[in-house]
């Protein structure tokens, strides 16, 4: 049962890393996320920083997915 719990866990976590690269990349707008942000980016690295916030996503989407079917290597 704590299997699926964390699992579903990490797996929302990656969603919502998806609203980032949604969002920076300008695909939807995304009104929970303010745009305020501690150092502000030109345009290009703003789009650099939408493909770090996509390849977290997949990474905890892949992470949970392999916890769920129990990968010994996880």
């Amino acid at each position: 049962m704590i299997r699926i719990i964390f699992s579903f866990v990490v797996f929302f976590h990656g969603l919502i890393h998806l609203l980032g690269f949604v969002k920076e990349w300008n695909l939807a707008q995304v009104k929970q996320l303010s745009g305020e942000m501690l150092i502000s980016l030109s345009g290009s690295l703003a789009k650099i920083a939408g493909l770090l916030w996509l390849i977290g996503c997949l990474l905890f989407i892949t992470s949970a997915v392999t916890y769920m079917l129990r990968k010994e290597w996880w």
